[in-house]
């Protein structure tokens, strides 16, 4: 085999060991976005209920009953930016990234208090000089609701102690398989629009409506932040595999192409060899 065909031959094995990698990826993306889109759609319908059941209640109650329905001027607020730890995921990342960047350039730097959820948003605004003050990485190598607790706890405490006076969450929305938006929502004060229609007011709420609120107020923006973590791991997958998907195109066409480039090589070689073999007769005779 000449130099030519080795090179050719190994750049075509080493874009086939790359394949094997990025199928192995889509395989596992596969699998991974299954098991999200399951536990998303428990999510959204258990929020769906509390969302029904708060609609009813808000029209009827003093928001000052919960410190977390307080509305105050924001001052201070807190972004969570929910990113990946991976990359290889397309522009998931980078698409957070540029909305969260839009939001503070509205705003004076120290008046900005950033968590972030995902290595990706972590390293870009510690290099930045963002005020991080919390991170929280590898939570979607096993997500679990524990993470989502732990994510969520904070941020009522620094609601709740006055560090902050408005969280803010930016993370990107599952829609479809080829489709995620970038969300920006509020996340405290707590803030939902009342039933448009006539609330049922002979229903009958024990221990009473009061007590009930300030029992779902937590229990509620858990559920939420435990969507937003599965909204965007989802979204996260999806995009992986789209990705994916695109590099195992373009590593099958490169792969094409180099098939064709050493089969001219081979081609030419034997051309040269057999007219060399027939220089060789006609000299002999």
């Amino acid at each position: 085999m000449s130099i030519a065909l080795r090179k050719v031959k190994e750049k075509i094995d080493s874009i086939e060991n790359i394949r094997g990698i990025i199928d192995a990826m889509y395989t596992i993306s596969t699998i991974k976005i299954k098991k999200a889109q399951e536990a998303l759609h428990k999510a959204r319908k258990y929020s769906d209920r509390i969302n029904t059941l708060f609609r009813d209640l808000l029209p009827h109650i003093d928001r000052n009953i919960h410190p977390l329905l307080a509305q105050r001027e924001p001052k201070n607020r807190c972004y969570i930016v929910i990113t990946s730890d991976h990359g290889l995921c397309g522009a998931f990342n980078s698409n957070i990234i540029a909305t969260a960047e839009r939001e503070f350039s509205k705003l004076n730097k120290d008046e900005i208090f950033l968590i972030c959820v995902g290595r990706a948003g972590r390293d870009y605004f510690h290099y930045k000089g963002y005020n991080v003050i919390g991170e929280y990485i590898r939570f979607f190598d096993e997500l679990e609701y524990q993470h989502a607790l732990e994510v969520a706890e904070v941020v009522m405490d620094l609601f709740m102690l006055f560090e902050m006076d408005q969280a803010i969450v930016i993370y990107n929305e599952f829609k479809s398989m080829i489709r995620q938006n970038v969300i920006v929502k509020q996340y405290l004060p707590l803030v939902m629009k009342p039933a448009t229609a006539k609330v049922r007011s002979e229903m009958l709420f024990i221990p009473g409506r009061d007590e009930i609120v300030k029992h779902l107020v937590p229990q509620y923006l858990n559920v939420q932040m435990w969507e937003y973590l599965l909204e965007s791991y989802a979204a996260e997958q999806a995009a992986r595999m789209i990705s994916m998907e695109s590099a195992g195109k373009n590593a099958e066409d490169m792969i094409e192409k180099l098939r064709l480039s050493y089969n001219k090589i081979r081609q030419a070689e034997i051309t040269s060899e057999i007219m060399d073999v027939i220089g060789g007769t006609n000299t002999l005779e």
